[in-house]
C-alpha cells in the first residue's frame, strides 16, 4: 500500500494540504506497470496527465504533476475541503485524496486500493470460468458490448444464474459495489427491505439485491434501453424465484415524469438527455418518457423506501432531485455513483446534506482504475452493528462462491 496509507500519514483535516501531501508522493514514487483498463478491453480514460516520454528530468516533472493535479482541485477547494471534513471516517478520506489524485495523474502514477493479488487470483478464477461456460445466445449477444456467459452462483437464499462477464461477477456479487465495508459497521439492503435500483442495466444488481432482501423484498429496477432489456428479461426468466421479488419499470428516472428524453451510446454506458422537440431520437423511437422517483413510489404504492441505488450515467443527481419527498419520508440508505462528474463528488452529498436529514457521508471504490466511485449515504440511527462480518482487507469475506458444476472453485 502506498506511504501515504500509514498510520503516521493520517489526514490533517486540510483537504488542500493533505492532497499535495499525496500527490507529491504518487508524483514521486508512484510507477504502476499495467495501464488495467486495456486489459479489460475498456476505452482510455480522459483524464490523467502522460509524459512518460517528456524529456524533462525527473524532478521537473514532479513538479509538473503536481500543478496539474492541484489545478484540477483549486477552483472549488471550497466544495472539497467540505466533503473532506463530512466524510465521516479515514478510511473515506484517504480514499477520496487517491481518487483524485488518479483523476489528475493518470493510471500510471497512482495504484488503487483493489489493485491487489487477492483481486488478480480472484479475476483469473472468474475468467476461466468465464471462458468454460455455456455462452449467452447469439441474438442476445448482439445486444451486449462484451461476450458474456452463464454463472453459477451461490447466494444467501440458494442458487442464482446470471449471464455476465468476470468482471460483472466481481462487481456485482464477490465484491458488490453497493455494500459498504467500513470498520463502523455495514450498508447494504436486508431481508424484506424494498430496494431501487437506479440503471439496472443487465440485471445482475438486481438479482444480488433480490437475494439479499429475500422473499418478503421488493426490487424495483429502473432499466429502459430495449437491448439491455433482453438481457434483463432473460436473467430474470432463470431465476423465478428472485425474479417475482423484481418489478422493472421500463423508463429512465429523472427529477419529473413525463419529460422526453432521447439517448446517446449504448450497453451500461447509455446516457439520457431531454429530448428537443425535432430530436431525431424521437423520430427514430429511442426517445423515452422519464419517471420520478416519488412518482415511482405512489403509483406502485410502495410501502417504504429502505435503499436506493443509482448509477445512471451522470443523471443521478436529476433522479435525486425527484426523490426527495421519499427521502424525507423514509430516509433510506444511499448508494450513489459519483464518478461520472467531478462536481457529483460534492454536489450529490451536498444535496443530500441539505435536507437537514442527518445523514452521514462514506466513499467506496471498487474497480483497480478510475470508474466506481460510489457516495453511501446513511442516517445516524440507521447503521449496521455488523461490524466484523466484513474486514476490510482482502477478500477473505467473499460470501458468494463461484459454483463449477455443483462443486464451489475456492
Amino acid at each position: 500500500m502506498p506511504a501515504y496509507w500509514r498510520e503516521d500519514a493520517l489526514s490533517t483535516g486540510d483537504f488542500e494540504q493533505d492532497f499535495r501531501r499525496c500527490v507529491n508522493w504518487c508524483a514521486k514514487h508512484g510507477k504502476v506497470p499495467t495501464y488495467h483498463r486495456q486489459a479489460f478491453g475498456m476505452s482510455v480514460e480522459p483524464y490523467g496527465l502522460d509524459l512518460s516520454s517528456s524529456e524533462l528530468d525527473a524532478e521537473a516533472i514532479e513538479q509538473a504533476l503536481i500543478q496539474h493535479a492541484m489545478a484540477l482541485v483549486s477552483p472549488a477547494i471550497r466544495h472539497w475541503q467540505w466533503l473532506y471534513s463530512k466524510l465521516k471516517d479515514e478510511d473515506s478520506r484517504t480514499l477520496l485524496l487517491t481518487v483524485l489524485a488518479y483523476r489528475a495523474l493518470g493510471w500510471r502514477y497512482v495504484q488503487m486500493p483493489l489493485d491487489s493479488d487477492a483481486f488478480w487470483q480472484c479475476m483469473s478464477k472468474l475468467s476461466d470460468s468465464e471462458k468454460s461456460n455455456t455462452p449467452l445466445a447469439k441474438d442476445l449477444q448482439e445486444c451486449a458490448p462484451y461476450p458474456m456467459s452463464l454463472f453459477d452462483l451461490e447466494g444467501t437464499s440458494g442458487k442464482v444464474q446470471l449471464y455476465s462477464n468476470a468482471f460483472g461477477i466481481f462487481n456485482e456479487f464477490i465484491y458488490s459495489q453497493y455494500t459498504l465495508r467500513s470498520r463502523s459497521g455495514v450498508v447494504r439492503p436486508n431481508p424484506g427491505d424494498v430496494v431501487l435500483d437506479c440503471g439496472a442495466c443487465y440485471g445482475g444488481t438486481s438479482l444480488q439485491f433480490a437475494d439479499a432482501v429475500g422473499p418478503r423484498g421488493t426490487v424495483v429496477a429502473y432499466e429502459f434501453l430495449p437491448e439491455n432489456i433482453k438481457i434483463f428479461d432473460e436473467n430474470i426468466r432463470i431465476n423465478p424465484d428472485l425474479g417475482a421479488r423484481v418489478k422493472l419499470m421500463k423508463r429512465p428516472v429523472w427529477t419529473d415524469s413525463g419529460v422526453h428524453m432521447s439517448i446517446e451510446g449504448s450497453g451500461p454506458a447509455t446516457q439520457v438527455h431531454i429530448a428537443k422537440g425535432d430530436s431525431v431520437s424521437r423520430e427514430a423511437g429511442r426517445s423515452f418518457e422519464s419517471i420520478s422517483i416519488d412518482d415511482t413510489v405512489r403509483e406502485l404504492g410502495l410501502p417504504r423506501v429502505d435503499f436506493i441505488k443509482m448509477d445512471i450515467e451522470g443523471a443521478e443527481m436529476m433522479a435525486l432531485r425527484g426523490a426527495k419527498r421519499s427521502i424525507v419520508k423514509y430516509r433510506p440508505n444511499l448508494a450513489i455513483c459519483v464518478y461520472h462528474k467531478l462536481i457529483d463528488f460534492y454536489e450529490i452529498p451536498q444535496f443530500i446534506d441539505s435536507l437537514g436529514l442527518g445523514y452521514e457521508f462514506s466513499l467506496q471504490h471498487s474497480t483497480v482504475h478510475g470508474d466506481e466511485t460510489v457516495i453511501f449515504a446513511t442516517p445516524k440511527e440507521g447503521r449496521s452493528p455488523e461490524a466484523n462480518m466484513w474486514p476490510r482487507p482482502g477478500l477473505r469475506w467473499i460470501r458468494y462462491k463461484l459454483k463449477k458444476r455443483g462443486k464451489a472453485s475456492w
